[in-house]
């Protein structure tokens, strides 16, 4: 079996059709479909899908389901959806023929274009995203870091992991899927235990101190850019104290680093010139 489709539901939406559809009629036959469903909705779907490998659950967890669909798969590569996506017919196609232990496909929300290529392991480290659905893992990269749900962010702790593991990345630039799932879950309260465990895992596999500089930017640009805008929208000014404090706690001479002295962008150069004093003051504008 050349590739695994994991679909993972929690909940049927109106869009389910569409999503299944659009996995069967890819121009890639060589794949299987796993719906990862709770007890509850295991007859309505088995009934309905009778072709399709239906796996019930005691839970209704995202990440047990993603996990329970990982462990019933069968391919050489796993790729993990939502019931929102609609594939384009030639979306695994093009993403197998990269022959890459990750690769990445452009993709449309709501319209908008989203086209990030990673293409080296550098660039994987300091510029790989978060989303988990446009991506296409090699087998052991996902049987070997299977998703949690122990008070970290799972996708990111997932794909840090994976990359660490990693050594050839693929893109491919054509819109392969479009979705207008517009629904955003980031629970900011787990961000530093999810550094925390990817720090550890890099450790583990002695990978740390090689990317610590590489670790250090994307920390630094996480706390200091998405997370702080994320705050600075909440009013929360003990996460934002703490914000500040996580990132000085770990890595002390961040203003120093290479990654966030030479990259290019505004996000970068607001990053580069941040002090405490810049920081509070940022904090304290009424956006």
């Amino acid at each position: 079996m050349k590739l695994s489709v994991i679909l993972p539901i929690d909940e049927i939406t109106n869009n389910l059709e569409l999503c299944i559809n659009s996995v069967l009629n890819q121009s890639e036959k060589n794949l299987e479909l796993i719906i990862s469903c709770k007890v509850k909705d295991f007859n309505i779907l088995s009934n309905k899908y009778n072709n399709i490998k239906i796996i019930k659950n005691e839970s209704d967890d995202i990440e047990v389901l993603k996990n329970s669909g990982i462990r019933h798969s069968r391919g050489e590569y796993i790729s993990i959806i939502n019931q929102s996506m609609i594939l384009s017919q030639n979306m695994y196609k093009d993403m197998l023929f990269q022959q890459s232990d990750i690769c990445m496909c452009a993709y449309s929300v709501n319209n908008k274009k989203y086209d990030l290529e990673v293409f080296s392991k550098l660039a994987s480290i300091i510029k790989i995203d978060d989303n988990i659905n446009n991506k296409l893992f090699k087998r052991h990269l996902v049987v070997n870091n299977l998703f949690s749900a122990d008070n970290v962010l799972p996708d990111k702790l997932f794909i840090y992991k994976a990359v660490a593991e990693a050594n050839t990345f693929g893109f491919v630039h054509n819109i392969s899927y479009s979705t207008n799932n517009i629904k955003q879950t980031y629970d900011i309260s787990k961000i530093y235990n999810t550094f925390d465990q990817i720090f550890k895992y890099y450790k583990i596999k002695n990978l740390y101190e090689k990317n610590k500089s590489k670790l250090e930017y994307i920390c630094a640009y996480e706390l200091l850019g998405n997370t702080f805008k994320f705050l600075r929208k909440t009013k929360d000014k003990k996460m934002l104290e703490e914000n500040w404090s996580y990132l000085n706690s770990k890595f002390p001479n961040w203003r120093k680093n290479l990654y966030i002295r030479r990259m290019p962008g505004i996000k970068n150069f607001s990053i580069k010139i941040t002090n405490k004093f810049i920081y509070d003051l940022k904090s304290n504008i009424k956006w």
